[in-house]
């Protein structure tokens, strides 16, 4: 479905899932498709009860062989060759534990890019190396006598490599960046064209780009200028990474309104200056001025080290919004004043590992809330009683929590 692989002339009463769910009722009943199911009640929905889905050793076989000869898909590992030719396929996985992929793979290198990539329309790399260069930084306190250390961070840049990728709708790459975070040592910088706000303006939009993940916005002043690039966008997973400086320009934090098509945003802050020296994270720059598209329906907010209330207030006034998660994220200290708030279309909420120990909720602020969910909230007693009179609230979620705040659930 996300794929665009479901036929978008529907019957003007069933939406996509509808058309998605009869298309799998299909292949069941014609035994292509074979399903094992959870243990629940039979007046649950089919596709409710089915576990796990898959297909016969011949089917699988025969549908390998179509898809290799359409070229609809290709899967590439660590060590394998990557040749210009393998991007005339529709959609591409790789692989790779070396965290040398930016130098053996076409796409990676510009001058080297092929005009076969405009086929492609689905991308994702992934790789343990990859992942772990990014996400586990250690870095020793001064006390330790080590004054001079540095961490070699191995990022994919897509600038000016994805403008030419015309027919792409999905990109998912492990910590990729629109531009250059920083020159590795000992290697020969690729001559390419610098890019910056007056070249980005000529380049062509993307316009069947409906996911981009994994990626790293930094405060380059024409990352506003890139993000224009994407009208279409509907989902972004992206890491915000916090300058060790103030930026000269005006578009920090990233004015993320131009993605006026976007629905699901999941942003995890990062700090650089926090690995060097844990007191800074109290100093982060304030912000007053803070842009979301109006379209949003999912907001998930991981290690933000502090939700002021001007962050907070722009979160409510979205008009669509329906998912908001916090996760390991900091409210100025420990309190969380929603009542002049309203959450008019919030059905979802979820607070995770967070450091709240005050909570103020009157009865309008989520008039429509169904679900509640609350995990390791450590600091947090009580449930607002105003939760007692928000009549759509059908379940609330507790895991690892304190018993009083068990206690107050029971009230609700």
């Amino acid at each position: 479905m996300a794929e665009g692989l479901v036929d978008h002339d529907i019957p003007t009463k069933s939406n996509l899932e509808e058309v998605t769910q009869s298309y799998l009722d299909a292949l069941i009943s014609s035994s292509l498709i074979m399903v094992d199911h959870i243990l629940c009640k039979k007046s649950m929905p089919f596709s409710v009860r089915i576990k796990v889905c898959y297909v016969h050793d011949v089917v699988h076989d025969f549908c390998s062989e179509k898809a290799k000869k359409a070229k609809f898909f290709k899967l590439m590992n660590s060590g394998a060759r990557f040749h210009a030719s393998d991007f005339l396929h529709h959609r591409l996985t790789i692989h790779s534990d070396d965290g040398q992929l930016h130098k053996r793979c076409a796409l990676f290198n510009y001058n080297k890019c092929s005009a076969g990539s405009k086929h492609l329309i689905s991308m994702k790399v992934s790789g343990s190396h990859l992942n772990s260069n990014y996400s586990t930084v250690v870095v020793e306190p001064p006390e330790s006598g080590n004054s001079d250390i540095k961490t070699r961070v191995s990022i994919i840049v897509l600038l000016p490599r994805i403008f030419k990728l015309s027919k792409l709708q999905h990109v998912k790459i492990d910590f990729c960046s629109f531009f250059e975070v920083e020159e590795e040592e000992g290697e020969e910088e690729e001559e390419e064209e610098e890019m910056n706000a007056d070249n980005i303006m000529h380049q062509p939009k993307l316009e069947h780009l409906t996911t981009l993940s994994k990626v790293v916005i930094s405060d380059h002043e024409a990352t506003s200028d890139v993000l224009e690039k994407f009208p279409n966008l509907q989902h972004l997973q992206c890491h915000i990474k916090e300058p060790i400086d103030p930026p000269t320009h005006g578009d920090w934090p990233p004015k993320l309104d131009v993605l006026n098509k976007l629905e699901s945003l999941i942003a995890m802050y990062e700090d650089v200056r926090s690995y060097e020296y844990a007191e800074l994270t109290d100093k982060i720059r304030q912000s007053n001025e803070y842009y979301f598209p109006n379209n949003l329906k999912e907001l998930r907010l991981y290690s933000f080290p502090l939700l002021r209330p001007d962050l907070l207030s722009a979160i409510a006034a979205l008009p669509e919004l329906e998912i908001l998660e916090f996760m390991d994220c900091k409210f100025v200290e420990d309190e969380w004043d929603a009542s002049e708030d309203i959450y008019q279309s919030l059905k979802t909420q979820s607070l995770l590992m967070v450091n709240l120990s005050e909570w103020q909720v009157d009865t309008e602020t989520v008039p429509k809330l169904e679900e509640l969910i609350l995990k390791h909230c450590d600091h947090l007693w009580e449930i607002p009683c105003a939760f007692m009179d928000i009549h759509t609230l059908k379940s609330i979620h507790l895991t690892n929590i304190n018993p009083e705040l068990e206690d107050s659930a029971i009230k609700i």
